[in-house]
């Protein structure tokens, strides 16, 4: 009960032992970071903001798999059920706006720096992003 509904970066951390960073801006860089985070078998999960392409808004998703023949990414839905279909990076920035990869090489404890969207704070203070679950 305690990481019900949490924000992804804490549910990991405490499910999973590490520190977690959080991404904010999904570029490029944020792109090849999950890419790469998936081939060394971390834990990958991202937040929507907003229902599109199959995804629920306001609701954390896990990402378990990136084709690089089609370049789409393979999202799973923690409730076990109502799962997407691949999407493209674009779809995903499209419809979400927070990364959090556990990373084992981050001492727990460790204070981590990302970047905050001004986008994601006008949702936070129009109350239309809960994203925490």
């Amino acid at each position: 009960a305690g990481i019900s509904g949490g924000w992804m970066a804490d549910v990991l951390s405490q499910a999973l032992g590490y520190s977690v960073p959080s991404i904010w801006t999904l570029n490029a860089t944020a792109k090849q970071t999950v890419i790469n985070s998936l081939a060394k078998n971390q834990a990958v999960t991202i937040g929507t903001y907003q229902s599109l392409y199959g995804l629920y808004g306001n609701h954390a998703y896990t990402i378990v798999g990136y084709n690089s023949t089609n370049d789409t990414f393979t999202l799973y839905n923690p409730w076990g059920s109502s799962q997407p279909g691949p999407l493209t990076w674009t779809q995903l920035q499209a419809a979400c706006d927070g990364l959090a990869i556990a990373d084992p090489t981050i001492a727990p404890g460790t204070t981590t720096t990302f970047t905050v969207s001004a986008a994601w704070f006008t949702r936070v203070e129009s109350g239309t992003y809960c994203g925490r679950g």
